[in-house]
Order: C-alpha cells, then structure tokens, then sequence
C-alpha cells in the first residue's frame, strides 16, 4: 500500500528527506521597507550574502528557489 500526502510544503523539504515533490503553484514574496533601510550597510551585506556563490549553491541544492529578483529596488 503507498500513502499519499499533500499540504503545502515546499520543494527543499521534500529534497531534504529524498521525497517527490509535485509543484501545484510558485508564491512569490516581497518585502515593504523603508528607503533609507534598503540603503543602511547590514541590509547590503544581507543582499550580497545571498548573492554570494555559497548561497547560490545552497538555493541551487535544495531546489525551488528563484533569487534572480531579489534585492531589486522597485
């Protein structure tokens, strides 16, 4: 007998444990701060530390993340 299980999860989870992952959607998710913030030096180094290749690596890894917009000033 196989059991089957669905909630909303996401996908580096289910890499983490080695189990199939189905994607029903993507949700994307933007961050309101203020201007002054966005230019304060810790929120720079937090950009560029997800920006750096050990990060990538890691998104790349565990699968299901899309960095590409992140950091983007709108």
């Amino acid at each position: 007998m196989r059991l089957i299980d669905t909630g909303p999860e996401a996908r580096s989870t289910a890499t983490e444990f080695g189990l199939d992952f189905v994607a029903l959607g993507w949700e994307s998710f933007d961050l309101t701060l203020y201007q002054g913030i966005f230019f304060r030096s810790l929120f720079r180094q937090l950009v560029e530390q997800r920006e750096s290749p050990g990060s990538q690596e890691q998104a790349i890894r565990l699968e299901g993340y899309d960095f590409s917009e992140t950091g983007k000033l709108i």
